[in-house]
């Protein structure tokens, strides 16, 4: 009120003037009809208006006065309003006059991704809260449980089967699916009650068992399920009664009776060969002959066939006096005729003195069976230069099994008395061969493929291999077949190669089986066939061929041609590995241990 009346002032008016003066804008401001009412008594002039305050001045100028200040002369000026912010209250753009009070924040609550936030300003407080993350569940993802956010996916139901008294049940969270499946009963025994064979429940007892009491050849037993007790009581046998009585060709036979329950057994009774039924005769009697001798014969039993007494040698008439008067011939079949026991009485010792007579004589047949036997240490003692000596004078003489023998003396240098000498060996070999010797055309194979004697030429070889091959010479055809294999001085060719395989494999020869078994499981040579290469593997791993018994295994192992069997695997394995070969040590061993430690076998 008392601002209102300083309006009236003569300072009021000469600071609006001088305002005025200075430029200063005006400020207009709106007054209550309650000064205006208060302004009408003091001036005891009433009006109804908007009174308005002079900017330049500060005095309060009533609205029917007009719109030019009477104190200072400034003009009046309308307020150019921007309203109230959060923070500022409603403002003039002219003059900076402020009504009002700031709106203050209209804020909204920290969220889990953003800060305290003002509605209006934008202006934020503190931090965002961040997620409260749930656990992943099986049905739902991971989640935030203040704004519902999710982070990969459900983990799932983690089912366990149904069980008899419960259905398919989720393990994490409990949920359920179908209905349990019941119990599968299974029929109470004598040890044990109604049992369910899925879970193991029981319900009720065991039934027991139904004894029956044990008999001779029973033991007490259950009459529903057949479980025993003790033993049989056993027969009480009486001392048996002779049926028919043993003679010597027939067997006699004797009945015993148990005195509890009356079952009888028979017992044989061996043939008596003192007890003879019927005469005698005599058997294998033989005249004496010019080249043989003869035999008195032997007498035996015509009821039971047995010797009773051996016979007497009649000395043959012609061979002996032949060789007792000094033909060659005539000794050595004599010393043949002792030797083997025809028509004389085997005696090795007389064989070996007929034998030295005629090859003292020059006797070729002779001189190289006397080689062979003091090689051999037959009724002489054994003597590598005294065989060679005899060996010797039979092959000079062209005796091609001579030439031969002479030959593997040189090559195998048994003792210091007769070392090695592979160029003689090669010379005799050479000789034996060009006759026609299957062994020497082998053996000259073997040496030149190897080089031994020789400068290495597998051509060579496989020259005197076919050589010996042709005449069925096993080893020689197994030899063809693995040169043509390698194309080792022939050109390679499968079919050739599984062609000499096949011919020593039928003939029984393990190395040639093993070879025609890997052509077979390779399809090389021949058409592949597994089945085919585990029979002629077979047939080489029972004469003991290491190579032939692991690879046998080992298809056994892998089920390849023959049905899978990790036992009958191991058994081959096991053949292979107690044995000393290659095979033995680097294949088989490691494959019974690769078994072992698999759990494939014990």
């Amino acid at each position: 009120m008392f601002q209102t009346l300083s309006i009236l002032s003569g300072s009021g008016i000469r600071n609006g003037i001088k305002n005025a003066q200075n430029g200063v804008k005006p400020m207009y401001r709106r007054t209550v009809a309650v000064l205006c009412i208060l302004a009408m008594l003091l001036m005891v002039s009433a009006y109804a208006g908007t009174d308005w305050v002079c900017a330049g001045c500060g005095r309060r100028v009533q609205a029917m006065l007009g719109d030019i200040c009477p104190y200072c002369g400034a003009e009046k000026h309308e307020h150019t309003w921007q309203e109230a912010t959060c923070d500022k209250p409603r403002t003039c753009s002219g003059c900076g006059e402020m009504e009002g009070a700031p709106l203050g924040h209209a804020w909204q609550e920290a969220t889990c991704t953003q800060p305290k936030t003002c509605s209006r300003c934008g202006a934020t407080e503190g931090a965002a809260i961040g997620h409260a993350w749930q656990e992943a569940t099986c049905t739902q993802p991971k989640t935030c449980s203040r704004c519902g956010t999710t982070e990969g996916t459900a983990l799932g139901h983690a089912w366990q089967e149904a069980a008899c008294t419960q259905p398919k049940t989720c393990s994490r969270c409990g949920a359920t699916e179908g209905t349990a499946l019941g119990h599968k009963w299974q029929e109470a025994t004598c040890t044990d009650p109604k049992t369910c064979s899925r879970c193991g429940t029981t319900e009720g007892s065991a039934l027991g068992h139904a004894w029956q009491e044990a008999t001779c050849t029973q033991p007490k037993t259950c009459t529903r399920c057949g479980a025993t007790q003790g033993a049989a009581l056993g027969h009480t046998w009486n001392a048996g009664t002779v049926v028919q009585a043993a003679t010597c060709q027939k067997t006699g036979l004797k009945r015993y009776t148990c005195t509890a329950c009356g079952e009888t057994r028979e017992e044989k009774l061996p043939v008596d060969p003192a007890n003879h039924s019927g005469g005698t005769e005599v058997r294998d009697a033989v005249e004496a002959t010019v080249a043989a001798d003869g035999y008195t014969g032997d007498t035996y039993c015509t009821g039971c066939g047995k010797l009773i007494s051996k016979g007497k040698t009649v000395e043959a008439i012609g061979w002996r006096k032949a060789a007792e008067q000094g033909d060659p011939e005539a000794q050595y079949e004599l010393g043949k005729m002792y030797c083997i026991g025809t028509d004389v009485p085997k005696d090795l010792e007389k064989a070996a003195e007929w034998f030295r007579k005629a090859a003292e004589q020059g006797y070729a047949d002779a001189q190289y069976k006397l080689g062979e036997w003091y090689e051999n240490g037959i009724s002489v003692s054994q003597s590598y230069a005294e065989a060679a000596k005899w060996y010797l004078k039979a092959a000079e003489q062209g005796h091609v099994d001579a030439q031969f023998a002479l030959g593997w003396l040189y090559a195998a240098g048994y003792d210091e008395s007769f070392p090695e000498d592979l160029q003689e060996a090669i010379r005799w070999f050479k000789k034996a061969a060009e006759q026609g010797s299957a062994d020497a055309q082998s053996m000259l194979g073997s040496f030149y493929e190897m080089g031994e004697g020789v400068p290495e030429d597998c051509a060579e070889a496989a020259k005197w291999y076919r050589m010996a091959a042709e005449q069925g010479d096993i080893y020689s055809q197994w030899s063809l077949g693995y040169l043509y294999e390698r194309g080792d001085g022939v050109p390679q060719d499968y079919t050739e190669a599984a062609k000499w395989y096949r011919m020593c494999a039928e003939q029984g020869y393990d190395n040639g089986q093993c070879s025609l078994g890997e052509m077979y499981e390779n399809g090389t040579g021949v058409p592949q066939s597994y089945s085919e290469a585990a029979e002629w593997y077979r047939k080489a791993a029972e004469q003991g061929s290491s190579r032939a018994q692991y690879y046998l295994g080992r298809l056994y192992e892998n089920g390849t041609g023959v049905p899978q069997s990790y036992t009958e695997a191991a058994k081959w394995y096991r053949l292979c590995a107690e044995g000393d070969s290659y095979f033995s040590e680097f294949y088989a061993q490691p494959a019974l241990d690769r078994l072992k430690g698999q759990h494939l076998i014990d």
